[in-house]
Parts: C-alpha cells; structure tokens; sequence
C-alpha cells in the first residue's frame, strides 16, 4: 500500500453526461481525441508550414504538472471499500508522473499499485496517447497494459492501432496484432502491419514481426523481422530494399524491348558506435550477378573519413563470347576507394583520396542505374599541407587509373611521385607593393613498358616564379603593372641516343621573365529601365603583355596543356597550364564590359567583349616540334563574348561565344558557343534549356529539363539531351538506327500527398560503348518509413538543373 500522503482521492459530483467515443476509427473527429488537429485549428505558424495536400497535424498535449510519485483520481463518485478497494464512476481521471488517464469507471487496489480503467479511455503521457476499452495501469512503475486499443505519436506524427499495447516503465510500447502509418487520419494509404510491433520512442526505435507493409490493405512487401527508425538517430537494421525496372534494346526499337529487373539492392546499416557506422549491401546487378558492396565511415584521432569496397566474384559477362559487346575480360571484379582527413593543428592538414577499380568498364556496369560516369581519371593521391593564411606548403604523392579506352598509354598522366610546393598567400591591396612567389618541385613517372622516344621520358622538374605588381585603384580606374621571373631546372631520364640526336639532353633549363600593364575604367550612370531604376557601368579594360621567346621544344610534357580559351583567358600572358610551355607573345587584350545593377546593388546584367591583338608573330607550341598552326599565327584572337541576364524573378540566361571574325569561306566561325535559359523557383517549377557547341571536337548539343509541379500533388518532369551535330549523310543514318543522336532523355510523373510520394520514370541513356539503355524506375516514399524502389533521385539531380535544391516534405 503506498505511503500516507501519496494518495489524494477526490470525488467530484455533477449533472453533466460522460463522455463517449462516439466516432469511429476511420473519421477524422475520432483522431481529435488523439490530438489530431485541422488546418484551421491549429497555431498560424504551424498550419503556414504545412503544403496544401496536408489537412492538419498533430499538436502534443501540454505536460501534466504533477509532484513526482504521486498519484492522483479524480471522478464523479468514488467508494473507498473495507478491502481496501477503492472504485471510482463517472469522468474517471488519473495523473501520475506526468501520465494522465481518463475513463468512465475504475479500480485501484492500494496493496498492488493496480489500477483498472474500463470503458472509452484515454491514457496521455509525454511520447504516446492511446484510446482503449480496458486498461490495467501500475502505480508503482507506471507500466501499463491496454485492450482495444489506438495510438498516436504526436512529435512522431504516428498514429496506429493494435488488439493490445503494452506500455513498459521505460516508455516503450509492444503492440500486438498491430498497425503503424505516418498518413493522415482519414487516409489509409499505407500501414505496416505486423503480428507484434515494438516501438521504442526514447530511442528512437521500432521493431516489426512478421511485417506486411501494405497499401491500401493489399501487402506488396513481407518482412519475417524489420527494424526501423522513429526519429533522426540511426540505427542499426535493414534499410529500405532498392529495385529498378529496366529495360534494353540494342537496335533502340523500343517497341521490341525486354523489360526485367535491372537492379535489387538490400542494405543493412550497423550502427557500431557514434563515431563509427559501417553499411553492407549485397546487390543484384542483371547480367554480371551479385556484388557485394561495403561502405565504412569512422570520425576518430586519427581523422574521419570512408572507406568503399565492392566484389563480384564471377561476373557473367565474361562468360559471353568474346565478340560480343557485353563480353567482359575479368571474371573477378572489384573496386576500392579511401577518402581520410586528419588536422593535425589549426594549421597541418593531412588528406588522402584513393580510387582504384578492377577494370576500365566496372564504373559503367556497376554505377547506380542512369548515373553516367562522365571522369576519365581516377585520382590517387596523399597530401600533407600547412596553412596559416599567409604561407602554404603542400608535399603530395599521386597518381591516376586511366578508366577511358580511348586514351592511349602515350596521353595517359604522368605520376607526380613526389610533388613539392610553397608559396605565399598573402592579398594584394590596392595602391600598395604586392609580391608573390611559388617553388615547386615534382618528380614525374608513369608506365612506360611499350612507349618510346619521347613519350618514354621521364624526369624532375624544379621552378620558382616571383610575381611582384603594384596594384594603383580609385573610384573610377585601376593600373596594375606588373613583372614576373620565372626560373626552370629540368633532370631527364630515358633519353636515347635517338633523342640525344635530336637535341635532348638529360638537363634543361630556362629563364624567362613576362611583363604586363592591366588598365581599367569605371563609368556609371542612373536611368530608368521598364519603370525600374538602375545603375549602369560601362567598363573598358587594357592589357599589355609581353614574353620574350626562349627555346623550350626539348623540354617533354609532363603536365602542360593549352588553355581553353575564353573572356577571362583574354587577360592572362600565358596561353598553356603548368610549367612545361611559357608561351611568347607581344600582345593587347581589350574588353568592354557593360552592367546593370538594381537598387540594391544586385548585378542583373552582364555583358562583355573583348579580343587579343598581337603584335608579333608567336613561336612557342604545345608538342615537341611542332609548329604553329595558322590560325595560331593571326595577327588577332577569335572575338570572345559572354552575357548574362536576370531578366525577371527566378529567370536568368546565359552565353558565351568564341567567333572566328577571319573565318575562310565554308568555315564554321562560331569556334564555340554555349546558352541556358534557367528558371528556378524556390521549392517549384524548374525549366532548364541550354545549347553547347565545339566545333574543334564536332559536338553540337541542345538539352532541355524541366520539372512542372502542376498542383501541390502532381508533377511532370522530362528531360533530354540531343545530338544535332550536321553528320555526313551515311554518319547521320547509322546514328539515327541505333539512337545514339538521343544523348540521354529521361520523363517521368510524380504524386505525393501528406504521407506518400510515388515517382514512375522511364529513362536512357548512351554508355561509353555506344549501347543504349532503357530502363523503368519506380520510386515509391513512404513518408516518415523510407523509400522502395530505385535511386531515381540521383538521377533527377544530376539531369535536371536545380533539382538538388527541392526540398520535399516529410516526417
């Protein structure tokens, strides 16, 4: 029997009726009782954030303000019998430890600590508030025990219903014969149901027995044992099952094409500390088998980072005949990959990034479905570097796989084994001295069994550079002359006597120094635009440049490549990257920049033109003997444009342009060209269209993406990428049998409401092989629960401008 003064019985007599449960379960007004609120009835700041297809929310019940350990009853009459039976009728309400019940009659036995509610109850505690028939509670460690009963879980936003529930001393809840949703009430859309179901609220927990998640009441998954998460903490157990529908037609006739499962993946995430976690996943992969994937993340001492490992231990595809496209030569495939980062201090910092497959095809078999892999490189490198803001010093090691079959051994990359590096950091201020320097030194290797002559050479480089600029500004100009000198030690190895004929030599050297003079002017003035007002800059710029010439063809490419050229490129003296080629020039680059800006300050147009005219002929060339070629040698650059245009509220456009204004007859003088056209609006409407032209590579491409939310529930999305490059009659015809003019192109409906979202998307897209794929892709979010089916996320990411942004609704 409890202590004296831990019982306060109070019987309160009234004319008023008890209360019924006079809704049933499938109304919204039973849930009422459970917390649920409409729209209207809840705080503005609530409903406000709620989309249109939710009609409400939960809204926990405010805490029952009670002395710990005591227990309180309350009713319209009570009889406290010579047994020591205390029974209660009529508005029955009990509080205990911030526990509150309510029923039409009850018992309670002082000996045992049981009290027994019988008759529409309502038990409240902080985490979960249920309706039941019966009800057996215990006193002394708040356990309980309900038939009949419903239950919501308000800042879980769960609500469900079960033969029993058993409600433990740590809050916990075992449910038997039982049902969980996130949906509405009102909406029996999906539920998971199971013959025991426990929820661990303070842990954030649940774990289901012989599940069947179901919708509309029809099961589509069974699940012997499911564990899942309640909250936002993780949690060790099954994720959710990945599926993709695919489909393939080698000729692209769609109406001829195979439909099968392409893809079924079965996470299983182990929680194995807070600072470790650890993910394995056997997946199917149609025509090569299951390969095993494992994905370990760590944060400790010694830094954080991840580690990915997959196996397949005999694909199928290598028992194809060997003339057939999907043939593959490894039986075994694999792929590894390490990313670590350690801070040693404030200022030490030591990273490594390691990737490695077992075969140049593995990324294309194996990516996620519809993911191209667009990398030509994969990078394997250490690096350890100090930083303290004013001086950086980085000492690297790395090395590349080449995963494209298209680049020979002789254009593979050069190792850098190793590379060391320093160079200050401080900010040139204006109308004060500024220097910089930079000294590197880099030892350069690679694979060169079957390579010869000059591709064979290997060796190291040393340069220093000092830059030293006095920037002059003022509200309406800037001059900024200034001087480099560059210093370039080379030691060869692999030089033959073919090479030493030719002029190489095991050292090289050089010296050079480049001299440049930027100049600018700032004009501004006020005008009003469509009924807007506006400042507008008009922006010439001047650059004098000057390189001597020095000899530097017996000096091999370890990293050198020619810059791509463009606005920006038309203000830098050098015409190549790294340090292999300094180019000569005698050069004056001017541009003209125009912008506007708003009222606050926002650049809302942007347009800019600007060409290269040389006063002397260049010598210097990307390849070793080499020359010039004649476009190379005009007296002026291909003119450079770019544009860019917020022109309204979420719309904005892009160019840039490379024109040829020398062009031959029958020449194409756009060089290159690109334009978008973009809009984005927060959480809504997406429209992308964008055209990109190469001449030099002969790649002309027009794309369009959207992604249309028609209502709050339904959307469209599409997306497409088309080669419209003009072919030669026969090139056009065979491209057009296989659709390889069809880049990639996905479509694809989307509905959600308040507690599902269902994406069906068909998909292709071109591998590196030139072989199509097809593929369906079911995505199906069961809001609050997790996602079934493929990724189709990623894709719609990677293909449709701004979709990485969406934020979409869930518990």
């Amino acid at each position: 029997m409890p202590r004296p003064g831990l019982l306060i019985i109070t019987a309160l007599i009234t004319s008023q009726s008890p209360q019924l449960l006079a809704a049933e379960s499938d109304t919204v007004g039973f849930w009422k009782k459970l917390h649920w609120l409409e729209k209207h009835q809840l705080p503005q700041a609530q409903a406000d954030a709620l989309p249109s297809f939710c009609s409400g929310d939960y809204m926990a019940p405010p805490p029952v303000d009670r002395q710990t350990g005591v227990l309180e009853i309350e009713s319209d009459s009570g009889e406290y019998a010579e047994s020591g039976i205390a029974q209660f009728t009529g508005r029955v309400s009990m509080m205990r430890d911030g526990n509150l019940v309510k029923g039409e009659s009850a018992t309670y036995d002082p000996k045992s600590g049981e009290v027994v509610f019988q008759q529409d109850i309502q038990f409240i505690s902080p985490d979960i508030s249920m309706l039941a028939e019966r009800l057996n509670y215990n006193a002394g460690n708040g356990a309980a025990v309900l038939q009949g009963s419903y239950y919501t879980v308000p800042q879980s936003h769960i609500r469900g219903q079960a033969d029993s529930i058993e409600l433990a001393e740590d809050q916990s809840l075992t449910l038997n014969n039982a049902s969980y949703t996130y949906c509405e009430p009102g909406s029996d859309l999906w539920d998971l149901k199971a013959s025991e179901l426990y929820l661990n609220e303070p842990q954030g927990y649940g774990e289901a027995y012989h599940a069947r998640l179901r919708i509309k009441q029809v099961p589509i998954l069974y699940l012997p044992y499911y564990r899942f998460p309640i909250s936002e903490d993780r949690l060790t157990g099954f994720l959710n099952p990945e599926i993709s529908i695919g489909a393939r037609s080698a000729k692209g006739d769609i109406s001829d094409t195979d439909i099968f499962i392409n893809e079924l993946a079965l996470p299983f995430y182990f929680n194995i500390a807070p600072n470790y976690d650890d993910t394995f996943t056997p997946r199917y992969v149609r025509e090569h088998g299951v390969i095993l994937e494992n994905q370990f993340r760590y944060l400790n001492g010694l830094g954080f980072g991840q580690l990915d490992v997959s196996y397949l231990n005999d694909d199928e595809a290598n028992g194809l005949a060997e003339n057939d496209v999907n043939h593959r030569e490894n039986s075994e495939r694999w792929s590894r990959a390490w990313q670590h980062q350690l801070q040693l201090s404030q200022s030490w910092q030591y990273r490594v990034n390691y990737q490695e497959v077992s075969d140049v095809y593995f990324d294309n078999d194996f990516s996620r479905s519809g993911v191209i892999n667009r990398d030509s490189y994969l990078k394997q490198n250490t690096e350890l570097e100090f930083n303290n803001g004013d001086i950086q010093f980085l000492t690297r090691a790395e090395q590349y796989q080449t995963i494209d079959e298209n680049i020979s051994d002789a254009n593979k990359p050069y190792y850098r084994l190793p590379q060391l590096r320093v160079s200050n950091l401080s900010i040139a201020q204006d109308n004060r001295l500024h220097w910089h320097y930079e000294a590197e030194a880099t030892s350069f290797s690679r694979d060169n069994d079957d390579l010869s002559g000059i591709n064979k050479i290997e060796g190291q480089r040393i340069h220093g550079q000092l830059e030293i600029s006095y920037p002059w500004r003022n509200s309406y100009s800037f001059v900024e002359p200034q001087i480099s000198l560059m210093s370039t030690y080379y030691e060869l190895s692999n030089i033959d006597e073919s090479l030493v004929s030719q002029g190489f030599d095991t050292e090289q050297t050089r010296q050079l120094y480049s001299a440049q003079v930027d100049a600018g002017l700032f004009f501004e003035r006020q005008l009003n635009w469509f009924d807007s007002s506006y400042t507008q800059t008009l922006e010439p710029r001047i650059m004098l440049a000057y390189t001597p010439y020095e000899e530097q063809q017996y000096i091999p490419l370890f990293d050198t490549t020619a810059t791509s050229f463009s606005y920006s490129q038309l203000f830098s003296a050098d015409r190549f990257t790294g340090y292999d080629r300094i180019g000569d020039t005698q050069q004056i680059s001017l541009g003209l920049t125009t912008r506007f800006l708003n009222g606050q300050g926002s650049e809302v147009f942007r347009a800019s033109i600007g060409q290269i005219h040389y006063l002397d002929d260049r010598t210097i060339a990307l390849a070793t003997g080499s020359e010039l070629s004649s476009d190379e040698q005009n007296n002026s650059s291909s003119l450079a444009g770019e544009v860019a245009w917020t022109f309204r509220d979420y719309w904005r456009t892009k160019l840039d342009v490379q024109y040829k204004a020398n062009a031959d007859k029958g020449e194409e003088p756009f060089e290159k060209a690109s334009w978008q056209l973009n809009y984005q609006e927060p959480d809504s409407w997406l429209f992308d269209m964008n055209f990109s032209h190469v001449e030099a590579t002969k790649q002309k491409q027009v794309g369009l993406a959207f992604f249309a939310p028609v209502t709050d529930s339904f959307a469209f999305y599409g997306q497409r990428k088309q080669d419209i490059y003009p072919y030669d009659s026969v090139t056009k015809d065979e491209k057009e049998a296989n659709n390889l003019l069809n880049i990639e192109s996905l479509v694809g409906i989307e509905y959600q409401n308040c507690c599902m979202r269902f994406q069906f998307t068909y998909e292709e897209h071109t591998q590196s092989d030139n072989q199509k794929d097809y593929q369906f892709l079911f995505q199906i979010h069961f809001k609050g629960l997790g996602i079934l089916g493929s990724k189709s996320e990623e894709i719609l990411s990677e293909r449709i401008y701004g979709y990485d942004q969406r934020q979409i609704h869930d518990y």
